[in-house]
This record gives C-alpha cells, sequence and structure tokens, in this order.
C-alpha cells in the first residue's frame, strides 16, 4: 500500500528564516555534447552534478536575511539536512544562488531561497 506525506518535513532545515511553506529539490547535470561534421550530436557526457534546493518561509522579521549584495571568497551558505529528518543525514551546506523577500496586502511576509549544492565535489563543503 502507498504512503504519502502531507505537509512539509522540516526537521531537516537547520537554519531557519521562519516558518516553512514548501522545499523543492532539483537535481540536475551539465551537458556536454560532441557534434560531428554535419553538426549532428554525436555524443553526450553528464558533468557537474548539482542538487538545487529551493526553501519558501513566511519570515519571522528577528531573523536576517542572506545579504548577496558583494563579491565575496567565502559563499553565503544555507545549512541543510536533505534527508528530511534532522540528526539521521549529514547536514550540508548549500550555495545561496538567490534570495526573493515577497510582501503583500493579503498574506504574511515570505522569503524563498534558492540554494545549490555542487555533487561531484561536495561543494560547498
Amino acid at each position: 500500500m502507498a504512503t504519502y506525506q502531507q505537509g512539509v518535513i522540516v526537521d531537516g532545515i537547520t537554519s531557519t528564516l521562519g516558518l516553512a511553506q514548501r522545499i523543492t529539490k532539483r537535481n540536475a547535470a551539465q551537458i556536454v555534447e560532441a557534434k560531428d561534421e554535419n553538426g549532428a550530436v554525436a555524443a553526450v557526457t553528464q558533468i557537474n552534478p548539482t542538487r538545487d534546493v529551493s526553501f519558501e518561509f513566511i519570515y519571522d522579521t528577528a531573523q536576517t536575511i542572506p545579504d548577496l549584495s558583494a563579491a565575496r571568497t567565502t559563499p553565503v551558505v544555507f545549512a541543510y539536512d536533505d534527508d528530511g529528518v534532522s540528526g539521521t543525514g549529514a547536514t550540508e551546506n548549500y550555495i545561496v544562488v538567490d534570495t526573493e523577500d515577497v510582501e503583500e496586502n493579503e498574506g504574511y511576509r515570505k522569503v524563498n531561497l534558492n540554494c545549490r549544492r555542487y555533487l561531484e565535489n561536495g561543494v560547498p563543503a
């Protein structure tokens, strides 16, 4: 018999900006193509596998939204244990790719974070 999950599992979120409303996980890889003399794809390789995780929070204004306004040698990271159960997996750092601060008349202020982890070499450490 199938088992279905209701709601967002928040146990794996070790950094927080408020009440988690949505978590979206996406795995991807960069595709490298080799073309023949006619320009048709003759071979492909997948490199640089990544996991992107997007978080949507109802914002707790006592928290600080990550500041991405300046270039830095140490990336801004967000800690997350993506097996969904705190303490059972490894908490890993994800690079914060972008943030979105949403204010609206009918609802709470929300913050969205889009984060990425490069899987092949475990970056960021």
